[in-house]
C-alpha cells in the first residue's frame, strides 16, 4: 500500500519516524552516559546502533523521495 501512495504524503511519514527514531537515539545515549552496568551498556549499545542504521535507511529514503519530488514524479 505504501507504494501506491503519493510521494510527498510518503516523504512526510517517513520525516515522522525519522524524527521518532532521533529522538530514541537522544534518549538511548542519555542513558548509556549515566549507564554503569556493564550487560546494561552492551544493550544501550546494541539498541543505538539499530536505531542508527534504521534512521540512516530512512535517510536515504526521503533523500529519494526528494529527488523524485524535485524532478516532478
Amino acid at each position: 500500500m505504501a507504494s501506491r501512495q503519493n510521494p510527498q504524503r510518503r516523504r512526510d511519514e517517513l520525516q515522522k519516524l525519522y524524527d521518532l527514531l532521533n529522538e530514541k537515539i537522544v534518549r538511548l545515549r542519555t542513558a548509556r552516559i549515566i549507564e554503569t552496568d556493564a550487560a546494561i551498556l552492551f544493550r544501550l549499545d546494541k539498541q543505538i546502533e539499530e536505531a542508527q542504521t534504521e534512521h540512516d535507511k530512512i535517510a536515504q529514503q526521503i533523500d529519494s523521495l526528494d529527488k523524485a519530488l524535485e524532478q516532478g514524479y
